[in-house]
């Protein structure tokens, strides 16, 4: 029997389980939305999924330019661990040329957190306003509002895509020492000789403190270098 068989995506009050990656050799990713094989293997990387890749990988190195100077990623810092941590609202942000919103340390890495579970949707909200009203769907601007919203709403997971690929494939190791030293870029030809061969530095997940497997991560998780 597989994994597959007998694991499914665990319950708001089940204990927090740790990434897949760790647990089971045999688990397998999808090389583009980054989560356990499922129903997107014919979709193919494109531009714009390794630009968002090179940007994930810049702020994590604190590269000047890259979005960084808009973080206050220092406040995020635990005694001993000096790993930049950056939200998935903040790459978003950064990526689509908007509003980084606010500099204040995520809920990520305070010491005295409370125990969630990290797996919990957030609870929906009632459609209408607050008297109970449901919306109009075919006033002024309806229409172009819902097509914002969709917009947004497929620029959030191609980020989360790109995030949950940094954390089960990583990024080649010479591709990392490449930006560090600040070389003139490689060709599409050695870009995938690299991803195809060289050794990996991999991230991890983070959810209320919680290092989660990337599959199932909600709301606005963090992504940082692994240990």
């Amino acid at each position: 029997m597989s994994w597959m068989d007998s694991w499914s995506r665990p319950g708001k009050s089940s204990a927090t389980p740790p990434p897949l990656y760790l647990t089971d050799e045999n688990v397998k990713y999808c090389a583009a939305c980054g989560r356990v094989i499922d129903s997107c293997r014919k979709r193919r990387l494109k531009p714009q999924d390794k630009k968002i890749d090179s940007t994930i990988l810049a702020l994590l190195l604190g590269q000047k330019d890259s979005g960084i100077e808009k973080i206050d990623v220092k406040s995020r810092f635990r005694k001993g661990d000096r790993r930049n941590l950056i939200t998935i609202d903040e790459i978003e942000a950064i990526v689509f040329d908007r509003k980084v919103a606010g500099a204040k340390a995520s809920d990520d890495h305070k010491e005295d957190e409370v125990e969630e579970d990290p797996y919990a949707t957030d609870e929906e909200i009632p459609s209408g306003d607050l008297q109970g009203k449901p919306p109009n769907p075919t006033g002024p601007g309806s229409a172009e509002k819902r097509q914002e919203g969709q917009k947004r709403a497929e620029e959030r997971e191609i980020v989360r895509r790109a995030a949950r690929r940094a954390v089960v494939f990583g990024f080649p190791v010479d591709q990392v020492e490449s930006v560090l030293k600040d070389n003139t870029a490689k060709t599409t030809a050695d870009q995938r000789a690299l991803a195809d061969e060289a050794p990996r530095r991999k991230c991890e997940a983070v959810m209320n403190g919680h290092i989660v497997e990337p599959s199932f991560a909600k709301g606005n998780w963090s992504i940082r270098w692994r240990e």
